[in-house]
């Protein structure tokens, strides 16, 4: 067998099921021990708490996503699964995932069997219980499609739709597979074909669209700011239903900063990067960020890359990568998106090894297997790293500080202040906090706790829970140049000082981080406070 030769035909053979094997076994044991983060319950209240269409034609306005992750929630959440279940699926959905690239895939043997294990896709896709858990199941669905050489325009369609509906940023993928597809079979008698296949994708596109159209009344940070303009946000109202919109002021200052997770970033004062060059820097460091850390690897990457596509006639198949680069570039990006942007390099591997002879060979060639192959060794260590941190230290302190409260609290009242707070809400049996409207965060101008922090403090809650964010020492803003202080709070909000000032202290902290690379993105901490001189 040549470990190196492009395959011509799907297979799975003996190695392949024992490496699928090992990749369930993997994840599934990393996922019984991981702590789901505030998005990951925010998504999981949302399904909870809400009917289908609430949830598709409401809710979501609030969150600024597609909603077929939320749909898939709504669905375990009917059929009764646990919080923990939700976990378990995501790690199907990574073994889908795994069990296309390593049957139907034209990789070379080695390329194949170390893919399934890029951090991106052992680790981010199916641990990390978000949206993006879809996006390589789909993706590589459409790739497969390609490969096989079947030209089914309304499956494709229909593939590229449900892509588009799992995030934004998916959905600039969804756009670059669709039109890699009508550019490379474009055949006159499937003009008629094709039709309707446009139609169908199409309108889930819009579908997405809509889902994600910002409510005028959202507190959510860049949302908020499209919705500052009295005429945008009379138009967001009208498609939404939601008439009402925020003040020119803030109802509260933590009502008005972006959930963590969000593009909150502000430049570091001492910055002495500007102009049109920290354009281009952002472009590299959006693109160098998912290879390696190690920006002589990243370039060498795609130089190898573009020159091999050269050599095969296939720049066309990078249209899935270039119109992911362009999605982050218009739209909030943060070092967990990073998994939709290494499924667009493994579908533009894909697309281009399918147009390869199996038995085609070059210098060209083999310098590109090298330099991918010392990709994917570095991948892989990355997603040790982050398997072993995961096994041994929370990923979030929301499971520790619920059960506290559950030990201690007693049947008292319970405050919580901030986004971070409502990742306690899936671990109680009922609704945990006495000053918020619903489970799930509401990002709503109109229903803002944070806003009436003083009425609540006032009325003297035995345990008030806030949370916190701290950048990590992993950016892709830092990437290239440092633009991103470590370590830094990036959620101030005012609530610690209103806090003391009512005679509250903190009693306990539960924090966890999230691992990037070879350190980490971010951390998040949850803060039970108590009064001072309180006794239990």
């Amino acid at each position: 067998m040549d470990l190196l030769a492009a395959r011509c035909v799907p297979s799975f053979r003996r190695i392949e099921a024992v490496l699928l094997g090992f990749y369930l076994a993997f994840a599934g044991l990393i996922a019984a021990c991981h702590e789901p983060w505030t998005d990951e319950a925010q998504a999981w209240l949302l399904a909870r708490e809400n009917g289908l269409g609430t949830l598709l034609l409401h809710r979501l306005h609030y969150e600024g996503t597609p909603g077929l992750w939320h749909l898939l929630l709504w669905l375990l959440c009917r059929l009764h699964f646990s919080y923990g279940a939700m976990h378990g699926t995501t790690v199907l959905l990574g073994g889908a995932a795994a069990f296309l690239i390593l049957r139907s895939s034209p990789f070379p043997p080695l390329v194949r069997w170390l893919l399934p294990f890029s951090v991106a896709l052992a680790y981010q896709i199916p641990i990390v219980a978000r949206s993006y858990s879809l996006v390589p199941l789909f993706a590589f669905a459409l790739c497969a499609l390609f490969s096989a050489n079947r030209q089914r325009p309304w499956l494709v369609a229909l593939m590229a739709g449900l892509l588009a509906n799992t995030s934004l940023v998916a959905a600039f993928l969804a756009a670059g597979l669709a039109l890699y597809f009508f550019i490379a079979y474009k055949s006159q008698e499937k003009i008629r074909e094709k039709i309707p296949a446009v139609a169908i994708f199409a309108g889930l596109c819009l579908f997405a669209i809509y889902t994600a159209l910002p409510a005028p009344d959202t507190s959510e940070g860049q949302a908020r700011a499209l919705a500052a303009n009295p005429r945008v946000a009379a138009v967001l109202g009208k498609l939404t239903g939601s008439a009402a919109r925020c003040s020119a002021g803030c109802p509260s200052a933590g009502s008005c900063q972006p959930a963590t997770g969000n593009n909150s970033y502000h430049p570091h004062p001492k910055s002495k990067h500007g102009g049109p060059w920290l354009g281009l820097v952002h472009i590299a460091s959006l693109a160098f960020f998912p290879i390696s850390n190690f920006n002589l690897l990243a370039l060498g990457f795609y130089v190898a890359l573009l020159v091999w596509q050269w050599k095969h006639k296939a720049l066309l198949c990078s249209l899935p990568l270039v119109a992911v680069l362009l999605g982050a570039k218009i739209l909030p990006f943060n070092e967990h998106h990073t998994a939709v942007f290494w499924t667009a390099i493994v579908a533009t591997l894909w697309l281009t090894w399918a147009r390869i002879a199996p038995k085609e060979k070059s210098l060209v060639d083999g310098i590109f297997i090298g330099v991918l192959l010392a990709v994917l060794v570095q991948q892989i260590a990355w997603t040790a790293f982050a398997a072993r941190y995961d096994l041994n230290q929370p990923y979030d302190g929301s499971a520790q500080a619920a059960q506290f409260l559950i030990d201690n609290a007693g049947g008292r009242a319970v405050a919580g202040f901030n986004y971070h707070s409502i990742g306690l809400e899936p671990y109680v049996v009922q609704k945990l906090y006495t000053n918020q409207e619903t489970t799930y965060w509401p990002w709503s101008c109109a229903a803002d706790s944070d806003a009436k922090i003083h009425e609540t403090l006032a009325s003297k809650p035995a345990f008030v829970v806030a949370g916190e964010s701290y950048d990590g020492d992993v950016s892709w803003r830092n990437q290239i140049v440092k633009e991103k202080p470590a370590w830094v709070r990036n959620d101030e909000d005012g609530i610690a000082e209103d806090l003391q000032a009512h005679g509250y202290r903190s009693t306990h902290r539960f924090c966890g981080q999230q691992p990037a690379q070879f350190g980490f993105s971010e951390k998040t901490c949850e803060l039970i406070y108590e009064p001072v001189g309180s006794e239990r």
